[in-house]
């Protein structure tokens, strides 16, 4: 069984992410190799792009991934990377083919 890492949703509300989720998403970042990546921005707007994970940030208490197209992703956000979805966020059985 993984651990619990605390993050914050946009209400502020303590959400927990898969351990072993943040890990995997280590890994990309040491890779360096193009990910699909889907997501919602702060509109709520979901979003698919082919990209690479540059690092962690963090920015008001929110923590985010770079990208090498100049996006920031809210990890609260993201609904999966490279279709492995994020634990928990109620996404996983959202389909599109957009």
């Amino acid at each position: 069984m993984s651990k619990i890492v605390k993050r914050e949703s946009q209400q502020h509300e303590k959400l927990p992410i898969d351990s072993d989720f943040y890990k995997y998403l280590e890994q990309l970042v040491t890779k360096k190799s193009y990910v699909n990546i889907k997501f919602f921005n702060d509109y709520r707007e979901y979003y698919s792009k082919n990209a690479i994970i540059k690092n962690f940030l963090k920015k008001e208490e929110k923590e985010y991934i770079k990208l090498n197209t100049g996006d920031e992703v809210r990890l609260d956000l993201l609904v999966s990377v490279n279709d492995k979805y994020l634990p928990g966020n109620g996404f996983d059985e959202m389909n599109c083919t957009c």
